[in-house]
């Protein structure tokens, strides 16, 4: 059984190196960056717009993401204090959920990027962290909502990559063992998700 679940990590591994190569990240460096990059601050966008710089949409995703969460945070506060009741901020935050959500919606059917796709899963768990140690809700309903959109897509993209490299794999040295092997990391894979 232990041998099992050590070759199925192992297939996980060789699964994600082929992953990150094909998504173009090129090492692991870059991935571990990315994820100490957190607790930074976020990017502001005329700052970011006089520097002309290109920046990934992970990276504006962690901002606009950690921008709203340290809005949302304030606000509600003070709602809860001036006005004494919660609801008022969902009023108020009801456009701007609307608007973030149109432009997550146009930008997700067209993410194949299935590490990027992680990491902002990783970034949205990381925000209801930080969120549930502040003891604030304000944003539980809306995370959960993005992170129930980013699942299925990074499933989709995750499944095309493994398909794409088994087959290929399978292509390179047609063994048969394969399509085994295939199949274990896909029960793996579900089992993770």
């Amino acid at each position: 059984m232990n041998e099992e679940k050590g070759r199925s990590g192992h297939l996980l591994w060789l699964l994600f190196r082929i992953v990150t190569v094909q998504s173009g990240v090129e090492n692991m460096a870059e991935i571990a960056a990315n994820n100490a990059k957190i607790d930074q601050p976020a990017l502001i966008p005329h700052i970011a717009e006089v520097s002309s710089l290109k920046y990934p949409y992970k990276v504006l995703f962690r901002s606009l993401y950690k921008l709203l969460m340290e809005t949302a945070t304030s606000e509600y506060l003070f709602f809860d204090k001036f006005f004494g009741e919660e609801s008022i901020f969902y009023e108020i935050f009801a456009g701007p959920f609307a608007v973030i959500d149109e432009h997550f919606n146009s930008i997700l059917p067209n993410c194949y990027d299935a590490i990027g796709l992680m990491l902002m899963i990783h970034i949205v768990h990381q925000h209801q962290l930080i969120m549930s140690q502040r003891r604030i809700p304000c944003l539980d309903s809306y995370l959960d909502k993005v992170n129930d959109a980013l699942w299925p897509r990074f499933k989709m993209v995750f499944d095309m990559h493994l398909s794409t490299s088994l087959i290929h794999l399978n292509v390179e040295y047609g063994d048969g063992q394969l399509e085994l092997n295939m199949e274990r990391l896909r029960m793996a894979v579900d089992d993770l998700l």
